[in-house]
């Protein structure tokens, strides 16, 4: 169990369960053709059972005769969030049709009328206004990377921060799912006996072009938050697939030291969250670090996961101080 103490004695805390996956949609399956992999990504979130859940790479299809496949629906169903969830889009291929995309290809010879990828938040309380908790309320989707024209990569996958705010009182913390961009050929393999020099240099700059990127999404985020969050002292929960390690500065120098979040580190360090990464890239942190009483983080390392998605989730138990 890792320990953050808060300052002076809380009078009361409050336990919330925490979860983060990246389900591939968009990658290794689009769950089109293999239903039975978001089944078995519904059913380990139903086992876990998470009190909020942070989701990436969710899909929408759109058929032929109009009706609406939504993974975000059949996890908030399947999982027992009921109405209390949101989707934030963040490529489309209405708006960002590009024949390099194959995913796009493969929906207009299904005949489908849209495919959509994006973020998604899943609560067990409902959704207030981030100005009035008061009052039931929808998430924002607010874009931190948009590039000028979408080439059918991800190098230039607009990338979003899926902001909401929940009905738990007295906190009613303001939840930030997002997913940070990684460019093509920025890591290199585990074996670099593979590659020539000048492939390995090339990946290297690749690499550092984009951490400035990832630099700057997190700055956006900061920005974002910081009149009404941070300079206000209100909780705030940031997960999602950063697409870095946490002491890359993204996270350990934006996020850490000038947002003031507290990165909350794993139990199994050693376990990446993907299979392209020597540790996590998949990441939970919590705002502002006198509430975080304690916790525990760790990767979800089942072998089976495997066939879902080309992350592994990470699950944190995490106790408020809650006055």
């Amino acid at each position: 169990m890792n320990q953050r103490m808060c300052t002076g004695m809380p009078t009361s805390k409050m336990k919330l369960r925490l979860m983060t996956y990246n389900i591939g949609g968009g990658r290794k399956s689009s769950f089109h053709d293999d239903p039975a992999n978001l089944n078995q990504a519904i059913q380990m979130i139903r086992e876990i059972a998470p009190d909020i859940l942070a989701i990436q790479e969710a899909t929408i299809r759109v058929d032929a005769e109009g009706a609406i496949h939504s993974a975000a629906q059949r996890i908030a169903k399947g999982a027992g969030f009921d109405e209390n969830y949101a989707f934030g889009a963040t490529l489309s291929r209405s708006e960002h049709m590009n024949v390099m995309k194959q995913l796009f290809v493969e929906s207009i010879f299904h005949d489908e009328r849209d495919w959509v990828q994006g973020n998604a938040l899943f609560s067990r309380w409902r959704l207030v206004r981030l100005g009035n908790p008061d009052l039931g309320g929808e998430a924002v989707n607010v874009p931190i990377y948009r590039p000028a024209v979408y080439e059918g990569n991800r190098d230039t996958d607009p990338r979003y921060a899926l902001l909401a705010r929940l009905d738990i009182p007295p906190l009613y913390p303001y939840v930030i799912c997002t997913h940070f961009t990684t460019l093509v050929n920025e890591r290199s393999a585990r074996d670099p006996q593979m590659f020539t020099l000048s492939e390995r240099q090339f990946m290297q700059a690749r690499h550092e072009e984009a951490v400035l990127i990832r630099y700057r999404q997190a700055q956006m985020i900061v920005e974002l938050l910081r009149e009404h969050v941070l300079e206000a002292g209100q909780t705030a929960i940031l997960m999602g697939d950063f697409n870095a390690l946490a002491d890359e500065m993204c996270i350990a120098e934006e996020l850490v030291e000038k947002g003031g979040f507290v990165h909350l580190d794993l139990e199994n360090p050693a376990v990446s969250t993907h299979p392209k990464t020597n540790g996590a890239v998949d990441h939970i942190l919590i705002f502002p670090p006198h509430r975080l009483v304690e916790y525990s983080c760790r990767v979800l390392d089942i072998p089976a996961l495997e066939d879902v998605s080309d992350h592994l989730p990470v699950v944190a138990d995490v106790t408020f101080a809650v006055s």
